[in-house]
């Protein structure tokens, strides 16, 4: 079962593969029809003489259908009932990725004192072998791609569609577009089965996602696809002599695997995670966290939506500055390298200010995107501007639209104005929002006078002195402060 329909809806996902596999299994205990020819009163020496063939078939895929497979134990008649307009899946719609398999094959060693065939392991001689047949692209007929030779247990790979075949398994090139396959082995032992598990890739195609977008209208957020596969025996020697008349065993059979959409939700919380109060530099330290997501709940229970990429914009509290260098991201429980970001600030954004902190994250996840970093409040400012620190985000999928976005238009907090139109290329409800304020209770010594400072672009923050290098960029900060007792108006400051 796979719960990724809605992704796959909204074109986040370009295919639905995980969990889209299916079992199919073939059991003989053929040991009574390996009699050799001529010998109708049975010879314990006679077994194991005339070869039996086992084909295994699976090559029929439908989507959202009503097919119902039937067999007749009586006849041996067996099939599918299509009803009309059922459509077979092609190509354009599916392809089988690989084919793993399970073989145990026993052969027979008389019991003479029990008077029965004890099983016992094989010894494997040359021609031996389970040969794969597969169909790719428009093919009709099923195409030899590769032989597994038991008694050398090597593979044999006869086609370049096919990137590997082992014991266990046989994977097919990236988009080869197998659209069916075969498995077909000969022996004279008394024991074979074979179980094989096809994983299935579903794509985008006009009638795909035509089907999908019919389940969602008919109020369903679950659609299916359909595996019908079927097993034949047969006393002979090899696939080409199989015929009705040496035929032991004929059956078809069929099996669905759901995918199901269930309502996302999405979330941004934002958390001050620290402060700290450096009293010799005279300023203040506050850590913030946003944490982003969207999700759905199942019956297994929480499961998140896959994330192409996204954008934090950080509007940082006034008077403070970003400390870039302790910017991290976590993309689910892995922290980004800093290639898988780009990290960037507008001082004064549109005039209030304030700076905006904008974290560009290139890295997919299939969990929660987490924004740390810290904020540096100088004394002055917090004297200035208060100890309410409000600190307003909003995130931008990279997907197409996220549960409960907004069109780039600010939200409903306080700052939707400021954070509004963040992202000129697009108006889709890609953006989210959060505000978190927080109260700070410190002792604060501020001197009253004229004060200049500096910062170059590399500098967290304005102080009495710094280094700047050829071609880079800096600025001063006047300020003028008052005692408690004196009251200014009309107040020119002169920088020369």
């Amino acid at each position: 079962m796979n719960y990724q329909l809605s992704e796959f809806k909204d074109n986040v996902l370009d295919d639905i593969h995980e969990n889209m596999v299916y079992k199919m299994l073939m059991v003989g205990y053929a040991y009574p029809w390996t009699i050799a020819d001529g010998y109708s009163t049975p010879d314990v020496e006679q077994y194991g003489v005339k070869k039996v063939t086992y084909i295994m078939t699976d090559d029929v895929f439908f989507f959202r259908d009503t097919v119902t497979a039937y067999h007749n134990y009586d006849t041996m008649e067996t099939g599918y009932t299509v009803p009309a307009g059922t459509e077979q899946l092609d190509h354009n719609d599916f392809e089988i990725t690989e084919v793993n398999y399970d073989l145990l094959i026993e052969s027979a060693k008389w019991n003479t004192t029990k008077l029965r065939f004890d099983p016992v392991p094989p010894e494997y001689k040359s021609g031996d072998d389970v040969y794969f047949y597969a169909k790719f692209g428009t093919d009709t007929e099923f195409t030899l791609v590769g032989i597994f030779h038991l008694d050398q247990s090597s593979g044999e790979i006869l086609s370049d569609k096919v990137l590997g075949l082992s014991i266990g398994n046989i994977t097919f090139a990236e988009n080869a577009e197998c659209v069916g396959y075969r498995i077909v082995l000969s022996n004279a032992y008394y024991h074979t089965e074979l179980q094989a598990y096809p994983s299935c890739r579903i794509k985008h195609s006009e009638r795909i996602d035509r089907l999908v977008s019919r389940a969602y209208n008919d109020g369903e957020r679950r659609v299916w696809l359909t595996n019908i596969g079927n097993v034949k025996i047969h006393r002979c020697d090899d696939e080409q002599s199989a015929a009705e008349e040496n035929r032991i065993f004929d059956k078809t059979e069929f099996a669905r695997n759901y995918i199901i959409g269930y309502e996302k939700k999405s979330s941004i919380s934002k958390t001050s995670t620290f402060t700290n109060n450096n009293k010799l530099k005279q300023q203040l330290i506050v850590g913030w966290k946003v944490t982003c997501s969207e999700s759905y709940m199942t019956q297994k229970g929480q499961v998140f939506a896959p994330q192409q990429s996204g954008v934090f914009y950080d509007l940082i509290p006034l008077g403070a500055e970003p400390d870039i260098s302790t910017v991290r991201v976590q993309a689910g429980a892995n922290t980004l390298k800093s290639s898988e970001t780009d990290v960037s600030t507008i001082p004064n954004y549109r005039s209030s200010g304030r700076t905006l902190l904008i974290v560009k994250v290139k890295a997919k996840t299939s969990g929660s995107y987490t924004l740390t970093y810290s904020t540096v409040h100088s004394w002055e400012s917090i004297f200035d501007y208060g100890n309410e620190f409000r600190n307003s985000v909003s995130f931008e999928t990279g997907n197409s639209s996220i549960a409960g976005g907004y069109p780039d238009n600010g939200g409903q907090i306080k700052d939707a104005a400021l954070m509004r139109e963040l992202d000129s290329t697009t108006n889709a409800k890609k953006f989210i929002y959060a505000q978190r304020s927080v109260n700070v209770d410190i002792l604060l010594a501020v001197s009253s006078g004229l004060k200049k400072t500096v910062k170059s672009d590399l500098d967290r923050e304005y102080s009495r002195s710094t280094l700047v290098h050829q071609g880079q960029g800096y600025s001063y900060r006047l300020r003028y402060q008052t005692d408690f007792v004196t009251k200014a108006k009309d107040i020119v400051l002169c920088d020369a």
